[in-house]
């Protein structure tokens, strides 16, 4: 084999290499995207449901003369309660918000009016 053709095949083996590194890395940021998406959506299906459960909860407590704020900690969430009377009325706002510890932004908010 002459020198050229040796060349080339040692320039097309580490091209055929470094493509098939970049795929590797290219499927591996997609898989853990789409992963964290799933994560993401998972927490939020569950911060949703546990806030559901909340505000029924909260909607009982307030037939029976429950006025004010709470902040407890269920399910790997912080949940904060609270009901207050709106205006001069007999108008009440019920807030359940269900936060991720250590963020500032809730994962779900709810309000009723009663």
């Amino acid at each position: 084999m002459d020198k050229k053709k040796e060349g080339f095949i040692l320039f097309y083996t580490l091209l055929t290499s470094l493509f098939g590194v970049l795929a590797l890395i290219y499927v591996t940021v997609v898989y853990r995207a789409i992963l964290i998406l799933m994560l993401n959506h998972n927490e939020k299906e569950e911060a949703f449901e546990l806030a559901q459960v909340e505000m029924v909860t909260l909607a009982e407590k307030t037939h029976y003369g429950f006025h004010g704020q709470e902040q407890f900690k269920r399910k790997n969430f912080e949940v904060e309660i609270a009901a207050t009377n709106m205006g001069s009325g007999e108008l009440r706002t019920l807030t359940v918000t269900v936060r991720v510890p250590n963020r500032e932004v809730p994962v779900v908010n709810l309000v009723r009016y009663e």
